[in-house]
């Protein structure tokens, strides 16, 4: 985990690690006592490396160290270190970048993990390096990444952090099933949201509803109240649309009834909830005032409308879906919103302009309706990296 000290990136060192590198001469022997270093600066030349860092102790006191690494004696720790601290210095510009891949490729060099264990090579005694260099995108690809971090996986090191890494990179649902399940047997108590919010999607999306309930009760029981209450805003989304999707009403309300994330927003989820539900006069009274609470068009205010015009069009009120179409912003800068509501113009808002368009509408209000429909399809049609069409249109298309 990245970690910040007076604005500056600093590296967390345990009392061991920090007296064996040299930064204390006797380390404190309280527990979990830990020293935080923040690089000033570093000077290379042929044989060595120095470090110029400001360590702070568990009693928050500042002192100055200067550690040399002798080159010629780089252990593969000395070398996570040293490329942990090029990647603090890391600035807009990239530079450091490459002196902190340098060192971080040593620290791995003749690794090959817990899959190959032949041709006298070694495995890795430590995840750190692994993580580091996918934390900072310092792999040569999203590919190398997770094969090389799954090379780690069974370092003794490993932390949630590194399993969301690998998650990260990993694109085959079954196995980032596997990763997320694997993370939250090792770091119950972290409770990660994302591993446990794609699990409990998994089941959504396969119809399992006691199965995602079960393992959301089982998981967040492992949780501290207090973490759980101040915080995991985008799994109490995915909690409030289980609990629709059982009818337990009550439940979702009352997870409604807390702060999840500014009012807008918060609205956003109240009139989507009431949408599900079926109350559709209580649903358009939400989504106006997530409008309402937005000074500008965001994506709050893209998803109330077309969820107004869903309501609308499910109680048939013409007036109210002729005064958006006329009125409102509807053609978004983006085809998607993923947070807090997975928003997608192919999924809501072309099946909510279908239905409208079989309702008893006239023709120019058709006309706009269908003009909304082809910007949407034209917008989602298929293009090569040149943003040239792979193909000319279709008579039909073009109409």
């Amino acid at each position: 985990m990245r970690r910040f000290l007076n604005g500056k990136e600093t590296i967390r060192f345990s009392a061991k690690t920090a007296q064996t590198f040299g930064l204390v001469d006797v380390a404190s022997k309280a527990k979990d006592a830990y020293y935080d270093a923040e690089v000033e600066k570093i000077e290379e030349d042929e044989k060595q490396v120095k470090l110029y860092l400001k360590i702070t102790d568990p009693q928050k006191k500042e002192l100055k160290k200067e550690i040399i690494v002798s080159k010629a004696t780089l252990s593969k720790k000395e070398a996570t270190i040293v490329g942990w601290c090029y990647i603090t210095l890391i600035d807009e510009d990239n530079k450091n970048r490459t002196k902190a891949r340098e060192y971080l490729y040593l620290a791995i060099k003749d690794d090959t993990g817990s899959f190959f264990d032949f041709d006298n090579k070694k495995k890795p005694r430590s995840a750190l390096p692994y993580w580091l260099l996918s934390m900072h995108n310092l792999f040569e690809s999203s590919d190398i990444a997770v094969h090389r971090l799954y090379e780690a996986i069974d370092c003794d090191d490993v932390s949630s952090d590194f399993f969301s890494e690998l998650f990260r990179h990993e694109k085959d649902k079954i196995r980032k099933i596997d990763i997320a399940k694997s993370a939250l047997k090792l770091f119950p108590k972290d409770g990660d949201e994302v591993f446990i919010d794609f699990i409990v999607n998994d089941f959504l999306d396969k119809g399992k509803l006691k199965e995602a309930r079960a393992f959301f009760e089982t998981a967040v029981a492992k949780i501290p109240k207090k973490n759980w209450t101040h915080g995991y805003p985008h799994l109490k989304v995915t909690v409030i649309k289980l609990l629709t999707a059982q009818k337990d009403f009550p439940s979702a309300e009352k997870i409604l009834g807390t702060t999840i994330f500014s009012k807008s927003t918060d609205s956003l989820l109240k009139g989507r909830f009431y949408f599900d539900k079926g109350d559709y006069e209580k649903a358009t009274q939400y989504f106006r005032e997530a409008i309402t609470l937005t000074i500008r068009d965001t994506d709050d205010t893209q998803a109330s409308y077309y969820y107004l015009l869903a309501s609308y069009a499910k109680t048939k009120n013409i007036p109210e879906i002729k005064d958006i179409i006329e009125n409102a912003k509807l053609c978004h800068q983006e085809l998607r919103v993923e947070y807090p509501l997975d928003f997608d113009y192919a999924d809501l808002a072309e099946k909510t302009l279908r239905t409208i368009l079989k309702l008893q509408v006239d023709e120019m209000l058709k006309t706009r309706i269908k003009g909304l429909l082809a910007y949407i399809q034209a917008s989602t049609l298929p293009t090569p990296y040149d943003d040239k069409p792979v193909r000319a249109l279709t008579v039909s298309e073009k109409k």
